[in-house]
């Protein structure tokens, strides 16, 4: 487990993107492109963006370090141990913390999330417990057009491939893993989701689908 190793590129990404402003000013020429059923609301909406960025990308470690410590509590989640390890290669690698930017962290958080929410669409427990909500699924659109379709659509094929290799899906459907995510058990996920549903509205941001 190397949470300090994730948190140290994220800081180093962050001090970068601080002084430099590169992604921020990338978003600025990009806005008019973004699907139209996102809304921005904020005066900024390039510095909105990049903040939903900042955050959407700090949520990894946090999400990670729980489910890690979940499964030391409870040998019955030993199961998302693969997950957890594979999660951490993704966002570590390459490990060089003087190189690391939001442009390339962002296509490894969007990774990992999209890793956790095959976790949940692949357990009924965690899908009836509706633990992902659609504020939770609307950021990882969000991040899916920042990344760039063209990528985001290779990161999604990717992780489905990789995700039955992980587990033993008939099997892994049916187990139990209530207790990972409730909050009256679990306090530290009930902290987790909240910044996860939030993370649009925080940042001025909302997502309206017509029909």
């Amino acid at each position: 487990m190397n949470l300090a190793l994730m948190n140290e590129i994220i800081n180093q990404a962050c001090q970068e993107e601080s002084e430099s402003k590169r992604f921020q000013r990338s978003l600025a020429t990009r806005i008019d492109s973004l699907h139209k059923a996102i809304i921005l609301e904020g005066q900024d909406p390039a510095l909105d963006l990049s903040r939903f960025a900042l955050d959407y990308i700090k949520l990894v470690p946090e999400a990670i370090g729980q489910m890690n410590e979940c499964i030391r509590l409870e040998a019955k989640y030993a199961v998302l141990q693969p997950s957890v390890d594979l999660a951490i290669r993704l966002f570590t690698q390459p490990a060089d913390t003087s190189t690391a930017d939001i442009f390339s962290l962002l296509p490894r958080a969007y990774q990992c999330h999209r890793l956790i929410e095959e976790l949940y669409d692949n357990n009924h427990s965690l899908r009836t417990n509706q633990y992902l909500s659609n504020q939770i699924t609307q950021a990882n659109l969000l991040a899916h057009q920042l990344v760039s379709e063209e990528v985001a659509n290779d990161i999604d094929g990717a992780t489905f491939a990789v995700f039955g290799q992980l587990v033993s899906l008939p099997d892994f459907y049916q187990l139990d893993l209530n207790g990972l995510v409730d909050d009256k058990v679990n306090q530290r996920w009930a902290t987790i989701r909240e910044c996860w549903k939030t993370l649009l509205t925080r940042h001025n941001i909302t997502m309206t689908f017509t029909i």
